[in-house]
Formats: C-alpha cells, structure tokens, sequence
C-alpha cells in the first residue's frame, strides 16, 4: 500500500511522515518505490547528521554571506537536470538532534535550503518523506522526541505495521531462503517479536539472516548456531536453530507434489481428503497461503501437471482460496484469465465467486 501512498503524495506535492516500528521495512519500501520509478533518491539518517551537514556551510563573497549547497542537494540537482524527479528522505527524524530536526522540517516546509529551491521537474515538486519511530510504543521505549502537532499536520500520515504477507511476497521475490520464509509461516508472530534480549527478531533482521545463512556452508554446527543468535537472539535464535537443522524433516513442496501425482487415480474426493489429513490438518492458514501461491506461480506457467494445482487448491479453506485469487486479480488478470481456462479452473473460481467480483 506505501507505494499507491507515495504515488499519490507525489502527483500532489505533499510530504509524507512513515511511523513504524524499527526494522519492518521503512527505508527498504522507500527505496524500493524510488527504483520502480527511477526517481533519484537522497537519504539522510538525521540521528547521525550535524546541522552543517544538512545545510552546507557558509562562505564569504563580496562582504555577503553565501551558503555553499550540501552535497546532497547538488547531486539532487544534477538528477534533475538529467530529467529524474527527487525523493529527499530524511530517516530517523524523532532521533535527530534538536537543531538538525528543526532545520530538517523548515526545508521540508519551505522546499528551499537558504535561496537555494529544491528541484522541481515539470510541476512536481520535490517529494519529502520522514520517517520515525512510535512515541508511546507500549514494549519499546524508544529513545524519541515528541513531534509538535501542528508539524505532523504538515505531513500525510503514513502508519506502518508489520504485514505477514507483504513481507512473505517481498521475501519470495528477493531470494530469501526456504528455511526463513516456511519458519514465519508456522510461527507468524516471530516475524517481529520484541525481547529484552540485544537483539531480536524483525523483517529486517530476516533478510540479514538469510544472506549470512547463505554463505554459511563453511560454518560448523555451533557457528552456525552463534550466528542465528546473534541475528534473532536467543530465545527465538534457539527456535529456529531447530527448525533450520531439522528442515528436511518439513513439509516442502515437492512432497506435496509427489504425493498428489502418485494418488491421482483416486477419486478426487478421496484424494482432496488425503490432503487436508496428511498436510494441512493444524497447519496456519498463512502457511497453506504460502504453498498455494507457490503452486499457482509454477504451475500457471506451464501446461504439464497442472493438476497439481487444480486438487490443491480444491483442498483449502474458501477464505484462503479467495484471498489467494483476490491477489491475483489485483495483480496480473491475464494469468486469472489463463487459470480460468484450466481444466477445472472455472470450478474453482465458481466456489468464490459470491466472495470476489471479478467483473465477468
């Protein structure tokens, strides 16, 4: 959703404040959104910024005062020269020191540093975004400043929670392994979960474990163990050293593939049976989510075993089957149309047709 938010802030030249939780993905989303658009992006993490960063320094010409342009804002120009609009994204803004805070939202209110404007590209306006942390989380005491009310004003509020299935979409897409993305699924409430520990769990803490878990085949046993630790803590990093070892032992894809293909004599009831006995009794709703959108991703695209798909997802809840096509539909209405095509597509699509208008 922050990207329609971005979206919209930006075809109307209004700054946008994002308050959420440390590491559930802020900056990353920004980013993100800047890259998708080709838009030329800035970051300032204001915790770390002296006023003379944020505003250059000043300079004797002629008896008058001139302000030198911060390197920031130089290379926001040159972007714009070269037809890029600009995202100035000042992070951490409840963190910054007092001075570098008031200074940071005088620029996001004027658009200007001294007589030096921010770029503006064919109408739009430089996008401002802020970023910060909650005020009064009731677990974690951040160490914050109070925002003034008529400030936030000045902003469209933007709050951010942590969201299971965006995070597991983003995950599938970025490469992250199979032992973090099916761990979330069984235990969803461990993609951010606050401890007294120096560490743990959050999004980003995740992404971060999946890379050194990638590159970890050196490592031995209790290494691999300390890494974990030092990424979710112990609690949790105890937790899924588990299940990491024991991952083999887990319900993949592929077992449930292997079973439907070598069972898909049986009459289809019985084998729909089989299925929700031997793999989804007790499992998460968000876990079976997970499988079906790695179906229908792999077998949409081909036509060889497609009835894998079909008795799968003839086997799940109707909630969760109508949340999966509601994505789709959202998303890519040609493979919407191509499923419904299928053999035993339409059928599908007729048990969730009361809960989904898709415009036939």
């Amino acid at each position: 959703m922050l990207d329609k938010i971005l979206e919209v802030a930006q075809l109307s030249n209004e700054n946008v404040l994002i308050e959420g939780l440390h590491g559930i993905g802020k900056s990353a989303q920004v980013n993100e959104y800047a890259n998708n658009k080709n838009i030329h992006l800035e970051v300032l993490y204001l915790s770390h910024q002296e006023v003379g960063d944020l505003i250059g320094m000043p300079t004797i010409v002629n008896n008058t005062t001139i302000w030198t342009k911060p390197s920031w804002l130089v290379k926001m120009e040159e972007a714009s020269k070269n037809g890029r609009h600009c995202i100035l994204f000042l992070d951490e803004l409840n963190r910054a020191q007092r001075d570098v805070r008031q200074t940071a939202l005088q620029i996001t209110l004027d658009k200007a540093l001294h007589e030096h404007k921010l770029p503006s590209l064919n109408g739009q306006e430089t996008l401002i975004i802020a970023a910060i942390n909650p005020e009064d989380d009731k677990q974690i005491d951040y160490q914050v400043d109070e925002l003034d009310t008529a400030l936030k004003d000045r902003f469209l509020y933007y709050e951010m929670k942590v969201d299971i299935k965006a995070w597991l979409k983003w995950a599938r897409d970025n490469e992250i392994i199979d032992e973090v993305i099916f761990f979330i699924t069984e235990f969803p409430n461990r993609l951010f979960y606050f401890t007294e520990e120096n560490t743990h769990p959050t999004p980003r803490s995740w992404a971060m474990l999946s890379r050194l878990l990638q590159n970890s085949k050196s490592l031995t046993k209790n290494q691999r163990r300390t890494v974990i630790n030092g990424k979710l803590g112990q609690t949790i990093g105890s937790q899924f050293y588990s299940y990491y070892e024991n991952f083999s032992n887990v319900i993949k894809l592929k077992d449930i593939e292997d079973f439907i293909l070598s069972n898909k004599t049986i009459p289809k009831v019985e084998l729909i049976n089989k299925i929700k006995e031997q793999f989804l009794k007790e499992k998460p709703k968000i876990w079976i989510s997970e499988i079906a959108q790695r179906l229908f991703s792999k077998y949409i695209r081909t036509k060889k075993n497609q009835i894998i798909l079909i008795i799968f997802l003839d086997s799940i809840d109707l909630e969760i089957l109508a949340s999966l096509f509601q994505g789709i539909k959202n998303t890519n209405s040609k493979q919407l149309a191509k499923f419904t095509s299928l053999e035993g597509g339409s059928e599908i699509i007729d048990k969730i047709a009361n809960k989904i208008d898709f415009g036939y």
